[in-house]
């Protein structure tokens, strides 16, 4: 009776408050002073509130994030997963969309501390959030390389749930990274690791939009998209003409769904075999698949864009007779100077398409051409000093011929100084949709006070796709081995997609889907500078302008690089003012800042902000820095 007793007293005793306060400030104790299996129970009792502790999930993360930066906690030491980090993650998941904004940054920095400490599983979040925009601004460069980081970590990877993990990645993750690949965000484009990416995550749609990519931009098909497109189509005749019984066993929706991918995909692989795209060109095959596709399509009631084109295909782009073009140089292997005239001749069997030229592998520039089968290229280009290997592209009705042309410019580039500061300075104002009055001033008086402070200026104005990327090319050769590379731009620009694009004069202002193709990837232009020591870009872009208001819903990304410095004339998201006097407010501002002496780059640019504040307070000019060594303009 007794130890019954004595046994009802303690369980009451265990379940009071005073008791759950006890264990709780002694675990606390123990968590304090380093005890790894106390800082995860701290953090499981602010997850859920219990003994005596208020609910809080940051702190519950803090705690977990200290326990698995010291290794972990498992229940057993054979364990092989760690429960800290997996309830970082499950927390993570689970409150991430009701935390406040204050919440967010300390959840994020926690996050962070994992990701640097070498947690797989912590890096892969970082990923996410700088991708997403969770608790710090969108920044797709840092995203790219914490998603890179915890791809190459095998030995920490936490989950437990191995079947949603592809290469070290959960399927998100290797959908963002696959993105980054496919748009060039972060890294440079490269189709074919973006493919790797969205096979493993299952990305369906994002696989015929790097087709798609392919198809709009003429380049070359990899054999590794092609096989897959044959083995998708493959794999859905067996499915869908062979396995009766399994589709007894599937709902309509499911096979509704089913129908569209094998109708799609047919599209795209028949498109493959009619181009040569990956493969052999092979019309007959190319008609074989158009006409399966809208055979499915009609019993399966399926209605997707792919069948009208197919049945175009069919009724008369598709002609066992039409050949591929043939590309006959006339022009010399060889050049006194950088400035070289290309000349060649085009036989087609049907009407040429697109013609593109490119030198030494950056993007092409599309030449317009006369309607009609032949054609003669008469265009001037400019190369650098040695080895140049000039590309020529045509498409016509039976696909894409590429030959390249090496031409040798004789002559070695001047010796330069390493000391030197160097600035090409671009104003585009002469848009015929979408004129402004201010950015042609704006760079001449800028190429005018950067040239009195020591700077050797390039200034280029109203520069079509085509001259403003054959002027960034002959700026790379004076921005090497310099002390210091400036870029300076007015006039119209936007991001696309988490990407920051320059806009020519001669770009479609009217049409997104073509624009980012015809305008300058502000990443392009960056890494023209990336020779130099330190770079500083000043962007006066983003300019309000009611002809871009359709198609402008913000203003430009922010930009990252090594050790460099921008400058842009609003803040994230935002559009600025062109101006009604000579120069915009912000390049006024600029200039009149410049005019000070023995100001640091934070310093100069802080006056440039009071400037504009004076003048147009809605306006907010800002400024990003990764630099190591400060510069100042004017001493």
């Amino acid at each position: 009776m007794r130890k019954l007793l004595f046994f009802i007293v303690l369980m009451v005793f265990c379940s009071s408050g005073y008791a759950q306060d006890h264990v709780f400030n002694k675990t606390l104790r123990n968590a304090e002073n380093g005890d790894a299996k106390s800082q995860y129970w701290v953090g499981r009792y602010y997850e859920d509130g219990s003994y005596g502790c208020q609910k809080n999930c940051v702190k519950a993360l803090y705690w977990l994030v200290r326990c698995a930066k010291q290794g972990g906690y498992r229940y057993l030491p054979s364990d092989k997963f760690d429960l800290a980090t997996d309830a970082v993650v499950e927390i993570w998941n689970k409150n991430r969309s009701s935390l406040s904004e204050n919440n967010y940054t300390t959840a994020f920095n926690l996050i962070k501390e994992g990701a640097e400490a070498n947690i797989h599983d912590f890096q892969e979040m970082l990923g996410e959030c700088y991708f997403e925009g969770v608790g710090v601004s969108k920044d797709y460069s840092k995203a790219f390389y914490w998603y890179i980081k915890a791809s190459n970590n095998p030995k920490s990877c936490n989950h437990v749930y191995n079947i949603y993990w592809v290469d070290n990645l959960s399927i998100t993750s290797c959908y963002h990274l696959g993105l980054c690949y496919q748009k060039g965000w972060g890294t440079q484009v490269d189709y074919k690791k973006a493919l790797e990416c969205f096979i493993s995550s299952v990305s369906f749609n994002s696989i015929l939009e790097i087709y798609n990519d392919i198809d709009r931009t003429n380049r070359s098909l990899d054999n590794d998209l092609f096989n897959y497109l044959k083995k998708e189509v493959e794999s859905y005749i067996l499915y869908f003409e062979t396995d009766r019984l399994m589709r007894k066993y599937h709902s309509e929706e499911a096979i509704a769904q089913s129908c569209i991918r094998y109708v799609r995909t047919m599209y795209y692989l028949g498109n493959a075999y009619e181009m040569g795209r990956g493969t052999q060109r092979d019309v007959e095959q190319a008609q074989y698949y158009y006409r399966k596709l809208i055979d499915v399509a009609e019993k399966n009631n399926v209605q997707v864009a792919e069948i009208n084109l197919a049945k175009q295909r069919l009724g008369g782009g598709v002609n066992p007779s039409n050949q591929l073009s043939t590309i006959t140089f006339t022009s010399s292997t060889t050049s006194s100077t950088t400035y070289y005239n290309l000349r060649a001749g085009i036989k087609s069997s049907c009407k040429i398409t697109n013609v593109s030229v490119s030198v030494n592998n950056a993007r092409g520039i599309d030449v317009v051409v006369n309607d009609g089968n032949d054609f003669t290229l008469n265009r001037n280009l400019q190369l650098n000093y040695g080895s140049n290997t000039i590309t020529v592209s045509v498409t016509n009705c039976a696909g894409t011929t590429t030959k390249n042309l090496v031409v040798n410019v004789q002559g070695n580039l001047p010796p330069q100084p390493s000391n030197r500061r160097v600035a090409i300075v671009i104003g585009n104002s002469n848009y015929p949709k979408a004129p402004l009055t201010n950015p042609v001033n704006d760079a001449t008086d800028m190429a005018a006070i950067l040239r009195t402070l020591g700077f050797d200026v390039t200034l280029k104005t109203d520069l079509t796709h085509s001259g403003f990327e054959n002027a960034l090319k002959n700026f790379k050769y004076k921005a090497d081995n310099s002390d210091v590379a400036l870029l300076y731009y007015a006039g119209h620009g936007m991001e696309i997609d988490g990407t920051n694009y320059l806009i020519p004069t001669d770009a479609p202002i009217s049409d997104l889907d073509q624009l980012k193709y015809k305008s300058v990837n502000a990443n392009y232009a960056l890494q023209i500078l990336s020779g130099a020591k330190k770079k500083i870009i000043i962007l006066d872009a983003c300019r309000n302008n009611p002809a871009m208001r359709d198609i402008m819903h913000g203003g430009l990304a922010v930009m990252s690089a090594p050790n460099a410095f921008f400058a842009y004339s609003t803040s994230p998201g935002k559009t600025a003012e062109d101006g009604t006097g000579r120069n915009s407010p912000y390049t006024s501002a600029l200039l009149k800042a410049l005019g000070y002496k023995n100001l640091t780059l934070p310093q100069l640019f802080q006056k440039v902000g009071q400037f504009v504040h004076a003048t147009n307070p809605t306006q907010v000019p800002w400024t990003a820095s990764s630099l190591i060594e400060d510069v100042i303009f004017n001493r």
